[in-house]
């Protein structure tokens, strides 16, 4: 029995006579799967990036791209192989506008993003003796902004770029009004394990990216985690 395998797929992503082959074990689909990764895949976007897909095969979509460069962090993160380039060139090769995308995704900002992040940038701390930089928005930054909970995107990762810091953090409250805060972790350099610091707190996710929702508010929060990644130091 091979290690590659198409069980579950839905018909129309099978492979079928004649497709190639790139490699020992590789079979073509929309994607192409790695040995025992094949899952059931759905919609127009067929894949997840946890190194289950190794080449683009088939008719590309705009949101193709968007995934591919969002999840790999504009192909920074670590989960940069040279998959992830094979795909984008796939993509593109396909005809997908990749400037154009990258315009639509990463500029063109509503006003109300841009008070939002300045608020929140102008607001953040180093903690731990400068191994912790992190920042807060509440409720009320989001009011009288205007910005939506989506704009947040991309706080964190400015946090992250500060010279020093090993673990960034953006604690933003909940809208629902219950005093709640959502906090986003990453690990700046892989010294620190912010999944073990979520975990601590019910939250979850992986070494370089994880996150909670919490009921500690600032002062409490902000003790926590700094004593959390100073455990990790």
């Amino acid at each position: 029995m091979s290690d590659s395998s198409t069980t579950d797929l839905p018909s129309a992503l099978a492979p079928t006579a004649g497709q190639r082959e790139t490699a020992p074990g590789f079979a073509v689909a929309q994607a192409m799967l790695k040995p025992r990764k094949a899952r059931p895949f759905y919609g127009r976007h067929p894949w997840v990036l946890d190194s289950a897909i190794a080449r683009i095969v088939g008719q590309a979509a705009d949101g193709d791209i968007v995934d591919l460069v969002t999840d790999t962090g504009k192909f920074m993160y670590e989960n940069t192989g040279p998959n992830a380039h094979l795909m984008a060139a796939d993509l593109i090769a396909a005809g997908i506008d990749h400037t154009a995308i990258y315009r639509r995704v990463y500029e063109g900002w509503p006003e109300s993003k841009l008070r939002l992040f300045a608020r929140a940038l102008s607001r953040a701390e180093r903690h731990a003796g400068g191994a912790l930089t992190m920042t807060l928005l509440s409720a009320e930054d989001f009011a009288q902004t205007g910005a939506e909970e989506s704009y947040t995107e991309g706080i964190v990762d400015r946090l992250r770029a500060v010279e020093g810091t090993k673990v960034a953090a953006l604690a933003r409250e909940l809208l629902g009004g219950d005093g709640r805060w959502k906090v986003s972790l990453r690990s700046s350099d892989g010294d620190v394990d912010v999944s073990v610091i979520a975990r601590a707190a019910g939250g979850g996710g992986h070494k370089a990216a994880a996150g909670l929702s919490t009921g500690m508010q600032p002062d409490e929060l902000v003790a926590f985690l700094s004593d959390q990644v100073a455990a990790q130091l």
